[in-house]
């Protein structure tokens, strides 16, 4: 909707932010083979192009990782989870990793940052999207 509304409307980049309920209700299991097959779908048919952009194998995509408090309180699952995260460059090209390792302040509930963190974490994305077009080999 968003492409066909405008012929100049352009997706520049996608952020993916999830892993919380995965994480919670313990299916780690097939996370990292669902977050790869989401990627390759946003990039390969999810979207109908305009005359402006046709192609989407190479749109940035900014994966972010999981609060640490989270992390944390949950334990194992949600340390695979923040692994299958971490590792998508790795995995897929033209992606990074947004990583909240600076230490957030997380909500009461322990599962979402903050809003000032929020705000902060901007930063953090917009770095990571510069590094994903560096991230060209796998």
């Amino acid at each position: 909707t968003f492409l066909a509304e405008n012929e100049f409307n352009k997706i520049s980049m996608i952020v993916i932010s999830l892993g919380i309920n995965d994480s919670a209700a313990g299916a780690n299991a097939a996370f990292q083979a669902a977050l790869d097959a989401l990627i390759n779908k946003f990039r390969g048919d999810a979207f109908t192009g305009n005359t402006l952009q046709t192609d989407f194998s190479k749109v940035p995509v900014v994966v972010c990782g999981l609060p640490k408090d989270f992390v944390t309180t949950i334990g194992a699952a949600a340390t695979a989870i923040e692994s299958s995260l971490s590792t998508t460059p790795g995995r897929l090209r033209h992606t990074a990793f947004a990583d909240t390792d600076a230490g957030y302040l997380t909500d009461a509930s322990d599962y979402y940052i903050d809003a000032n963190a929020q705000r902060e974490f901007a930063k953090v994305i917009y770095t990571a999207f510069t590094n994903t077009f560096t991230n060209v080999v796998v």
